[in-house]
């Protein structure tokens, strides 16, 4: 590979100790004790639905009025953050669905005192999964990608808009095998995957954004798109308790525009541990990235 051809497309976003608040699917459930469902067997899980995740939420303020090295004389963050996952198992039949939404707003001197957002991104995705033999399920898989903010170029005068609710997104639909070789690990892999990027807002009508064409509202897409979700725990000997860390990645292709040389890299990683049954620090990235061979 030719690292001169590495393109970012999304400035990775972080939440670093964030405070967490746990979802309870039970009454008398604890974090913990959602957590570990995430790591299960699917072919062991009883039948109902299995549900958890988490909210981050963050603030930074930082002042430097004496501190003359300081770039900014102040300088104000926002993180926020959720984590969503609810499986439900019906005899050989798992439904698994995922929400993940990332947002990190702005403020200082550089920003006229105004919070600019930085980054805002929304990833859903739901799987119907009948299983066909042991660790093997064929997988019917729809993704939404888009942003819930508006967004704007500040560094031009006009100020001019640069994205929106689908503005640009993307829609994945496709059908493939899931392989679960151990509790830990689960891979998909789609040969059929169609790839919908979305352009539906007015103010973009009229230019080109994200490979749609100018007067277009959408690009039309197919490709294979491998799925790699990983989890672990570790038992730290010490307050924090359990390390949790869950990772994602999505490797898309397109074949109708420049197969296998272009590839579309969606990478989402946390890792977070409980310091009260209710409370949790977790750290959050998540990375869109294209590789072009």
């Amino acid at each position: 590979m030719n690292m001169k051809n590495f393109t970012l497309l999304l400035t990775a976003t972080l939440f670093v100790a964030s405070a967490t608040a746990q979802t309870r699917s039970t009454a008398d459930e604890s974090a913990e004790a959602i957590k570990s469902k995430a790591s299960m067997d699917l072919t062991t899980l009883p039948n109902g639905w299995k549900k958890g995740g988490n909210l981050l939420l963050g603030f930074n303020a930082t002042n430097q009025s004496f501190w003359q090295g300081a770039s900014e004389k102040y300088n104000a963050v926002f993180n926020g953050g959720l984590t969503y996952n609810a499986t439900r198992k019906h005899g050989r039949t798992l439904w698994l669905n995922d929400v993940n939404y990332a947002y990190t707003s702005q403020a200082s001197q550089g920003t006229n005192d105004q919070f600019r957002t930085s980054s805002d991104l929304l990833t859903l995705s739901s799987m119907y999964a009948p299983q066909i033999k042991p660790k093997w399920f064929v997988g019917v898989n729809g993704d939404l990608r888009t942003q819930l903010f508006n967004s704007y170029n500040f560094n031009d005068a006009s100020k001019p808009q640069t994205g929106s609710f689908l503005t640009n997104g993307g829609i994945r639909l496709g059908v493939g095998i899931m392989y679960t070789p151990t509790p830990k690990l689960r891979l998909y892999f789609s040969p059929l995957t169609a790839n919908i990027t979305t352009k539906l807002g007015a103010w973009a009508r009229n230019i080109e954004l994200g490979g749609v064409e100018s007067g277009k509202t959408a690009k039309f897409g197919l490709g294979s798109l491998l799925r790699m979700d990983y989890q672990n725990s570790w038992n730290t000997g010490t307050a924090l308790g359990k390390l949790t860390y869950t990772s994602r990645m999505d490797l898309f292709t397109d074949y109708l525009d420049q197969p296998f040389s272009v590839i579309d890299v969606d990478w989402i990683n946390s890792i977070g541990c409980n310091l009260t049954k209710y409370i949790s620090v977790a750290s959050q990235v998540n990375f869109r990235l294209r590789f072009c061979i």
